[in-house]
């Protein structure tokens, strides 16, 4: 008897890693070369190794970029100080920042002007965090823990927002703006934070999965924040995940006792890795996959092709 393996949709690009990757392609074509790209464009190493082979040179500081060069600015967003070298630097800017990442930047800029203080929920660190810590300057705080939110200070109690890092899960950033409104009943800011619509959607099927399969296993980069998001969703449901880079990383005694595999990916996986995972779980005698979609869209199908998922508002 074949052990049953389920696709779930939403997975793979969002509407910003596609925007993200379009910008690329312009600027190959349109760029004298080499174009450079400060940092990783996403985070998946797929996604990273097949630009480099395409000639894209890979930099941390825009200080490795000769002057008047072109430079892409990854999909996670860049402190104001950043544009300023690229200027300085006479660079050619190509500007991969996701527009809800942007968005952000924007929001947290004109409350600095008006005289608030902001709190970032965020994972210090991460790419986007350090863009959207560079662009609140001396007003922004970073807080990811209750006693982060004990002890961060403020300005004038009366005036603060917040902002959240748009891969973090529903859960934990609820949780999290709990404490915030307990300390600061003043504070302001969206109900859920800055969650993206696609992190919403991917682990809101990953919820729905996690009451009929035996195990999920998220297809992704390990430095991906969306993709680790995924699989703590999974486990707080109490179901086995294994966040897995490409097929070549899972181990077939994940299965052995597992009748019901879910797969899906981060929202800059390619679905080629996907496609991957899909055939050498065939040849462990896996079933023709199944698709489920979230709840939003549809419920489980008897569909047992493979298609595209359905396009979503997440970057628009």
């Amino acid at each position: 008897m074949s052990k049953e393996l389920i696709l779930l949709e939403p997975r793979g690009f969002c509407k910003g890693v596609i925007r993200a990757k379009k910008l690329v392609e312009k600027a190959l074509a349109t760029a004298e070369s080499p174009v450079y790209m400060r940092k990783q464009l996403v985070h998946n190493p797929q996604v990273v190794e097949a630009l480099r082979l395409r000639g894209i040179k890979f930099v941390e500081d825009l200080a490795d970029v000769p002057i008047g060069a072109s430079v892409i600015l990854s999909a996670h967003g860049v402190a104001p100080i950043v544009y300023a070298e690229a200027k300085n630097r006479e660079l050619k800017v190509f500007d991969a920042t996701c527009p809800i990442v942007a968005g952000v930047h924007k929001e947290v800029a004109r409350r600095v002007r008006s005289g608030y203080t902001i709190i970032f929920v965020g994972h210090e660190g991460h790419d986007e965090v350090v863009g959207i810590m560079g662009a609140g300057g001396d007003a922004i705080r970073l807080v990811y823990s209750r006693d982060d939110v004990l002890t961060v200070d403020v300005f004038d109690p009366q005036r603060v927002v917040y902002f959240t890092q748009t891969t973090l899960t529903l859960k934990e950033t609820k949780l999290i703006i709990s404490f915030l409104q307990d300390r600061f009943p003043k504070i302001i800011g969206p109900d859920t934070g800055n969650i993206c619509y696609a992190t919403e959607e991917r682990q809101n099927v990953v919820q729905q999965a996690a009451a009929r399969v035996d195990l999920i296993i998220v297809i992704g980069g390990k430095n991906s924040s969306n993709c680790h998001r995924l699989r703590e969703v999974a486990e707080e449901r109490g179901v086995e995940a294994h966040l897995v880079e490409s097929a070549s990383d899972m181990k077939r005694e994940w299965w052995n006792t597992k009748n019901v595999v879910a797969l899906t990916a981060g929202a800059s996986t390619p679905e080629q890795s996907v496609q991957e995972a899909v055939s050498y779980l065939r040849s462990q005698g896996f079933s023709k996959p199944w698709i489920m979609r979230s709840a939003i869209v549809g419920e489980v199908t008897g569909e047992s092709s493979m298609h595209s998922s359905k396009q979503y508002r997440a970057c628009q």
